[in-house]
């Protein structure tokens, strides 16, 4: 994980700000997927809104949670080193506060009776030697009306997590088939440690007709099917072929066909880095951006958020030269990771696909000879612009 100096105090008031600005880049990140009300978007498309959405519960969470907390005060801290997300810390309490959430919840007053017994408190004048204690219990109430509403809105279902499975789908026969074989599209995504950035994985895989099929109600295998999924890919590899030759090794009988990666970040933002300074930005890509933000006199709430995707898919299948005495043999993938090309980068079909999502005044100051400055908007980088207020997103090359 980063070193701890990487990690910024953000206070109540700013980290309400701070929710602003991560709504905006995820409804900008949505808009750029397909609009949610639109028909016939792909499941692709519905999975990234999804995400999106399931990580904005997260940092609303994360905001009832440190509110009014006598014991973190000013955290959440944003990790600032390539990152602009909340640590990865933070994110993997969810799952223990999840876990003691039965044990924790029957110790907090119930939400209405706090709520009237801050109002009782808050009409109390209290004599000029009380009001230290008299402001102590009312931030008490606070912190208790905070805790019991973040712990109640945890749920798998609604959050991001340190591991967020999706939804199984099975795909339709004239989509993609293989003989003997029924095929599903999955889903899951993931807070990766090293970089303190979400990604979103979309696999396709195929399973024998013979088994009991995955989707089934109540079919234990699933169970086991999501275990192999968080050993394997709970974190970010920086080769996602490893990820398939993992999930192949360890499926008994599923076969990867395909497996697609988005790797959100880093955000950057002025308001990040209101009031510490461009130092604390390091050697990083907000240290080469914040002069141009200043250049272009951008808003505080004004961001560029770098994303990418990365594909790899089975170009065959082979039986390993091992003899298994007893069972069946299983037959290995042989992953294939495309080659990037100017062709294939034009068509869009390339292994690692790179983006920049940033407001339209921000790409108006960008000339050829500031994008040799830039390295991450100048090696094959989709430039992509977002309009204010409209969610509009652009591609502009």
């Amino acid at each position: 994980m980063h070193d701890v100096h990487s990690r910024v105090e953000v206070d109540p008031v700013r980290y309400k700000d701070y929710l602003g600005l991560l709504v905006e880049v995820l409804e900008s990140l949505s808009g750029y997927y397909g609009d949610s009300e639109r028909e016939g978007r792909t499941r692709e498309e519905e999975s990234m809104a999804l995400y999106a959405n399931k990580f904005f519960e997260t940092v609303k969470a994360l905001r009832l949670k440190f509110l009014h907390s006598p014991v973190y005060l000013s955290r959440p801290g944003v990790d600032l080193t390539d990152s602009g997300f909340p640590n990865f810390y933070d994110i993997m309490q969810l799952d223990a506060d999840l876990s003691t959430r039965g044990e924790r919840l029957p110790k907090l007053p119930p939400i209405d009776v706090l709520k009237e017994l801050l109002l009782e408190h808050v009409m109390i004048v209290p004599s000029p030697e009380q009001e230290d204690d008299h402001v102590a219990k009312m931030h008490h109430y606070l912190w208790q009306i905070s805790e019991r509403a973040y712990l109640e809105s945890l749920d798998l279902r609604v959050q991001f997590f340190q591991f967020t499975p999706g939804k199984l789908e099975q795909v339709p026969q004239d989509e993609f088939r293989e003989e003997g074989r029924r095929s599903y599209t999955f889903s899951w995504g993931c807070y990766d440690p090293q970089t303190n950035r979400p990604s979103v994985y979309f696999m396709l895989f195929t399973q024998d007709e013979t088994e009991r099929p995955l989707d089934e109600v109540n079919n234990p295998e699933y169970a086991k099917f999501l275990d192999t999924v968080r050993h394997v890919a709970a974190r970010a590899p920086k080769q996602l072929k490893v990820i398939g030759l993992g999930l192949d090794e360890l499926f008994k009988n599923l076969y990867p066909k395909a497996i697609k990666r988005f790797n959100i970040g880093p955000l950057v933002s002025p308001m990040l880095y209101r009031g510490i300074g461009e130092g604390n930005a390091h050697d990083t890509f907000a240290l080469r951006l914040l002069p141009l933000f200043e250049r272009s006199e951008l808003n505080d709430d004004d961001f560029v958020l770098l994303f990418n995707t990365e594909f790899v898919y089975s170009e065959r299948e082979e039986v390993p030269e091992k003899f298994l005495p007893f069972g069946k043999q299983k037959v290995r993938q042989m992953f294939y990771v495309p080659k990037n090309d100017r062709e294939l980068l034009r068509r869009g079909a390339g292994a690692f696909l790179p983006y920049a999502l940033m407001p339209h005044r921000l790409r108006q100051h960008i000339t050829p000879a500031m994008l040799e400055t830039i390295p991450e908007f100048n090696n094959g980088t989709s430039l992509l612009v977002y309009r204010e207020n409209n969610g509009e997103v652009i591609n502009v090359g």
